[in-house]
């Protein structure tokens, strides 16, 4: 049955017929006079390599007797015996077990436990999973034998020809695939392979196999192998086809839009009718008037080469020209592909909706239920596999939910950190927590971003802290408060006798309520203005003493050589940025004390109100910073604002103090800080937790 040559031909036949079926052509290509160039011989159809090309190629099926030979010119019943009995001995022979094959490729694979091998299948970036005798290869990538049994698409199992699900089957399936298939249909050389030949003497699958092993015959083309193999016919999609010349994933899908449309209440068609006639229109050559099935660029072989040959032709004639016209003509060419390249795919796009259009009554949210077999993450156009989402993005997920565990875990160790600090330490961490997730929830539009958002949230966290100054100092913390004083020139004494005893109600010797202080002589003698502006340039001074260490010491601690490189330009850009940090701050403390100032001399009397006017007033002195340190300078304000905000509330008993809580906090923030997506990161926070715990988790 799987002896699909004629006859053999005499000895005698002549070296350069031999020769002139060695140069037969891949379109033309016939198999018998394959195996006789290639043999050189004028043997049987099941004819083995000779010579150097048996080593070079896979081990193909054994040879027929030369007694069957001889009794097939002789006698036709004898050789259908013959044809029968040689299919059950190659059919026995490709169930049974093997402890070595000869000639068989070492196809055995080891596991990699090094993450940082890549896989040497040239331009893949995923890691090397196994190791074999041919080099490093991803789980996509590793080489391996195919099944034998027609149209299974299966690796072989270990030390043998056939799948494990064939092998279970046994050898009836088999039997009965043989049974239905013409006799002059050619079949794979290799030995235990009964796919068909698909013109050069191997299926597809052993052809890649000799491809990977460096085992092609010199007789074949690799570039005409190459292009044997038929692309997609899904528009825009470059991969080459599994079943009905569509790749997996969009086979796929055109099932699942098949299953829908079938689902339609108004549809009177079949699932299989519809899926037939979608896979059909898609496939189908898009030049007008062919009815060929298309090869690539949704395009028969014919008009794939025309196309490709009027572009070479007419690049041609263009060199030929002036300079001038040349690039006349090549600008026109280009318009006139691009032109045709639009035009081509609204024509695809016009097919697709027109074959649904006929099937059924299209609803509009039918395109949208296709996103669904899709992954879920923006510009990630593979199919979905798990919880809606890619096998790649799935594990990506897996990890991050493991990473967060291992952050909340890790969180527990403010416990070893005195209870006084606790609270401060969480709240910072909180704070940077949110950060990230902000920058997350933006990057995917749920939360809109705002410009000046920091200057804002800036101007509402001071607005707290001076509240907590000018009213309450028991709300911030001794050394902070006094440190305020210091950079503002303001003495504590000054600020309980002039506001709050007024504000707390206290009482005269005579039982009256206290008058209205002025601000001189406590704070200053001359006018508010006058102060304010005088304290402008002290301050700026005071300022500069903080800023500057500030400033020079990273400099030449971290980046030393680009301070010697460029000692003038790096020293005058330093000096500019502790300026503009000195006249923020100083411009800081001044505003707030022309704000409390201005209502006292205007009311004469003393308002909460006035404090957190002064807070947020200083959100204008923000704009002497720069834009990058904006947003440095509100973080570090806002945890002192909810600190605030939290015992005041506590205070009036809206909130009730838990144990631990501050910890729980930590756990959270570090839970949701791990979880999170290196590129929302800020580079210097990014470099801080890599440096923490590694590159590999983060």
């Amino acid at each position: 049955m799987l002896n699909t040559s004629t006859p053999g031909a005499s000895s005698a036949r002549s070296g350069s017929e031999t020769t002139e079926s060695q140069d037969i052509s891949m379109t033309g290509f016939d198999v018998n006079s394959f195996q006789d160039g290639v043999t050189g011989s004028s043997g049987p159809r099941m004819a083995v390599h000779t010579g150097d090309n048996a080593a070079s190629t896979l081990q193909a099926r054994p040879l027929m007797s030369e007694t069957a030979s001889s009794l097939a010119v002789d006698n036709q019943a004898g050789t259908e015996a013959t044809d029968t009995e040689e299919t059950i001995r190659m059919v026995d022979a490709a169930y049974s077990r093997f402890s070595n094959l000869e000639g068989e490729p070492d196809l055995t694979q080891h596991k990699i436990e090094e993450k940082n091998e890549r896989c040497e299948y040239h331009s893949c970036p995923n890691r090397a999973r196994v190791s074999q005798a041919y080099g490093k290869f991803c789980n996509r990538h590793v080489i391996v034998a195919p099944c034998g049994f027609p149209g299974c698409r299966d690796k072989a199992a270990e030390q043998a020809v056939m799948c494990t699900k064939h092998l279970k089957e046994g050898k009836e399936a088999l039997y009965k695939i043989l049974a239905n298939r013409p006799q002059n249909v050619p079949v794979c050389r290799q030995f235990g392979c009964f796919k068909n030949d698909q013109g050069r003497g191997y299926c597809r699958g052993h052809e890649k196999l000799l491809m990977a092993t460096g085992r092609l015959p010199p007789h074949i083309n690799k570039r005409r192998l190459n292009s044997a193999y038929t692309m997609c016919s899904y528009p825009d999609c470059n991969r080459h086809s599994q079943r009905n010349h569509l790749c997996r994933t969009h086979g796929n899908l055109v099932k699942n839009q098949a299953q829908e449309l079938a689902e339609q209440p108004e549809n009177e068609k079949k699932f299989e009718e519809i899926l037939d006639r979608m896979q059909k229109e898609i496939r189908r050559c898009t030049h007008e008037n062919c009815t060929k099935n298309s090869q690539r660029d949704r395009l028969c072989t014919l008009h794939y080469y025309e196309k490709h040959k009027l572009q070479k032709g007419n690049s041609g004639a263009t060199s030929k020209g002036s300079m001038t016209e040349g690039k006349i003509h090549a600008n026109q060419l280009g318009n006139d592909r691009n032109d045709q390249q639009r035009e081509q795919e609204l024509a695809d796009a016009a097919t697709v909706a027109a074959v649904a259009a006929e099937v059924k009554q299209v609803s509009p949210t039918a395109s949208g239920k296709m996103k669904k077999y899709f992954c879920k993450v923006d510009k990630c156009d593979k199919q979905a596999q798990k919880r809606g989402l890619c096998k790649r993005h799935f594990r990506l997920q897996e990890v991050l939910g493991t990473t967060s565990i291992a952050g909340a875990v890790s969180g527990s160790a403010l416990l070893l950190d005195s209870p006084s600090r606790r609270s401060t330490i969480s709240l910072y961490i909180f704070v940077r927590m949110l950060d990230v997730v902000c920058r997350h929830l933006m990057s995917i539009g749920v939360i809109p971003t705002w410009r000046y958002s920091s200057e804002t949230l800036f101007a509402i966290s001071n607005a707290a802290i001076m509240y907590a100054f000018v009213v309450d100092p028991s709300l911030l913390p001794k050394g902070y408060y006094q440190w305020i004083c210091r950079i503002g020139a303001v003495n504590h004494y000054g600020l309980e006798y002039t506001i709050r005893q007024r504000m707390s109600g206290q009482l005269d010797a005579h039982g009256q309520p206290l008058p209205f202080r002025l601000c001189q002589p406590h704070y200053h003698m001359e006018s508010c203005v006058t102060h304010a502006i005088k304290e402008w340039i002290n301050g700026l001074g005071r300022s500069m003493q903080i800023y500057l260490p500030v400033h020079f010491l990273p400099a030449m601690i971290f980046r030393f050589q680009q301070l010697q490189g460029a000692l003038v330009s790096t020293t005058a850009r330093i000096s500019y940025s502790a300026l503009c940090s000195s006249a923020f701050l100083t411009s800081y403390q001044t505003v707030v004390k022309l704000v409390v100032c201005t209502g006292r001399n205007a009311f004469h009397r003393d308002f909460v109100a006035t404090s957190l006017m002064a807070g947020i007033a200083t959100g204008g002195s923000l704009f002497f910073e720069h834009t990058k340190r904006r947003f440095e300078l509100m973080l570090y304000c806002f945890p002192r604002a909810l600190d605030i905000v939290w015992q005041l509330l506590k205070r009036r008993g809206l909130v009730r103090y838990v144990k631990h809580s501050e910890v729980v906090l930590f756990c959270l923030s570090m839970a949701l800080i791990m979880s999170s997506p290196a590129r929302h990161f800020k580079p210097t926070y990014l470099r801080i937790l890599r440096f923490i715990f590694g590159g590999d988790i983060i």
